[in-house]
């Protein structure tokens, strides 16, 4: 299939707008950006004068796609579907928008792709928490570029398979929103509440150098905030070795952890570490006297105060937690007996899921391979 360059058939971060003060714009944030349906919202409308300076502009349409650790990792890549013709948003946005000669979807999938997405990661550049993925990246990537009318058809073929996929995630949801419902009838009229400063001591990781390859050629798990989200965790894309566990300000995570984002987006980002393993400084994480509180409590409990916690967060470019404001955190003070209980429904719940994950896995296998032959002028 012919190929070309993407630079060559797209705009990589065109420059500002032209827009009147008064004029209202579409304000998206690296939090409505989401990642499951690719699709950037605006969280408000303001005036251009209020946004014109310090952030990124873009267009109704344009494909966003997040240039910082953890967020490109993660997929952060979508299409900005505006209230406006023009919106505003985080300078962590790479922007790129199709020429005539590539279609808008077909891009998106196309940059979607975990290939895509493992080889930009290579080419940040930066260190810790700050690596980016720099725009020649997208400007030397070399795109499949059919005849416009095939890159609609394959397009749809993806749209449609990705809408299937959506919908088993959708089960997800409401099993996540039924235990988040349980916790709220158990515990809401709890009164009395307790610090996690109080129920544990709190630490955080770091990152070994990368100028030792061998560091990061070992068997332990080493994870960032954005590989957090699901209950347990029991192994991470990259690894370190025992050398570096020594050598570093990384430290060693037991079984039974709770492990705590506090970057940017991925802030509170929750798991529950089944194996030993290790972190880098966008994680606290901390072993709870399970006398005083359950580990698959507290976790639900820092899910259902989330939202108001972020707001906390502090930064510029960059809006985080840090373990202070960790240990500040506080969530009910409640029986054991009644975590207890919590507990083994939140598990009989977790059985359910399991089905569903293993039909997702199934389903994102699937379409992995669909993507593959679509780039590759099989489909």
């Amino acid at each position: 299939m012919r190929t070309a360059i993407l630079g060559d058939v797209a705009t990589i971060n065109p420059r500002g707008e032209k827009v009147e003060d008064d004029a209202p714009v579409s304000f998206v944030g690296m939090a409505e950006l989401d990642p499951i349906t690719a699709r950037a919202r605006p969280l408000e409308s303001r005036r251009f004068r209020d946004v014109s300076s310090g952030y990124t502009t873009f267009r109704d349409g344009d494909i966003l796609a997040a240039k910082i650790t953890p967020c490109w990792e993660n997929v952060k890549i979508g299409q900005a579907q505006l209230d406006h013709a023009v919106g505003v948003g985080s300078t962590e946005f790479h922007v790129v928008r199709p020429l005539e000669r590539l279609h808008d979807r077909y891009l998106l999938h196309f940059l979607r792709q975990s290939h895509v997405r493992a080889t930009g990661a290579l080419r940040m550049i930066g260190s810790g928490g700050q690596r980016r993925v720099p725009a020649i990246f997208l400007r030397e990537l070399r795109i499949p570029l059919p005849p416009l009318p095939e890159q609609r058809r394959i397009a749809a073929i993806l749209d449609h398979a990705d809408a299937l996929r959506a919908k088993r995630r959708q089960v997800l949801a409401h099993l996540d929103s039924l235990t988040q419902a349980i916790f709220h009838d158990m515990f809401s009229s709890v009164r009395d509440r307790i610090a996690l400063g109080e129920l544990a001591v709190w630490r955080s990781g770091g990152t070994p150098t990368r100028t030792r390859p061998e560091f990061f050629e070992g068997d332990i798990p080493w994870y960032s905030s954005g590989e957090l989200g699901s209950m347990y965790v029991d192994d991470s894309k990259e690894h370190i070795s025992a050398e570096a566990l020594l050598m570093s300000s990384a430290k060693a995570i037991p079984a039974g952890a709770i492990l705590l984002g506090m970057y940017d987006t991925a802030a509170l980002n929750s798991s529950i570490a089944t194996s030993p393993g290790a972190c880098n400084q966008a994680v606290a994480f901390a072993i709870v006297d399970d006398g005083a509180a359950l580990a698959e409590f507290v976790y639900f409990a820092v899910q259902a105060i989330r939202p108001q916690v972020n707001k906390r967060r502090r930064g510029v470019r960059q809006k985080n937690l840090n373990l202070s404001m960790i240990r500040q955190i506080e969530i009910p003070r409640a029986s054991i007996d009644d975590q207890r209980e919590f507990a083994a429904r939140v598990e009989q719940l977790t059985e359910q899921r399991k089905v569903v994950e293993v039909a997702e896995e199934c389903s994102d296998e699937l379409f992995a391979s669909l993507q593959s032959r679509a780039f590759r002028g099989e489909l």
